[in-house]
């Protein structure tokens, strides 16, 4: 975590850059390893970095399979959320959880949101019943 204290100072304090953004898996897929997120978070704040947490192998599987965010109970420290449904959920397609504000930007700037098409009402309907179990 010094690294990353390190490298976060000098991003910022480089005046190059209008946001920081830190981006991690939540569980690394090679090994299982978990994110220090807790650790990754108090630095972010100290810092005023974005937190953005790739789930794809956490969700479904820690925190009661809503992920490594919910596992640490961070759900109002991190700022972008995502995973896929095609792994443990075993359906298709994936998520992008965060503030109403950012999703809305996102519907707008996203290009591959734009010109992409909705799921199809039968995977929507199967990945409702698998998040619920």
């Amino acid at each position: 975590m010094d690294d990353l204290r390190a490298k976060a100072k000098e991003a910022v304090e480089s005046g190059q850059y209008n946001k920081v953004m830190y981006i991690t898996d939540g569980v690394f897929s090679m090994d299982g390893d978990v994110a220090k997120l807790p650790e990754i978070v108090e630095i972010a704040e100290e810092f005023g970095l974005l937190t953005y947490v790739d789930d794809a192998h956490g969700s479904g599987v820690m925190g009661k399979g809503a992920g490594t965010v919910k596992h640490f109970g961070l759900q109002d420290k991190i700022d972008f959320q995502i995973g896929t449904l095609s792994k443990a959920i075993g359906v298709v397609g994936g998520y992008v959880a965060g503030t109403k504000e950012l999703i809305d930007w996102l519907k707008a700037q996203s290009r591959p949101f734009l010109f992409s098409t909705s799921l199809a009402p039968g995977d929507t309907k199967a990945i409702t019943e698998a998040v619920k179990s």
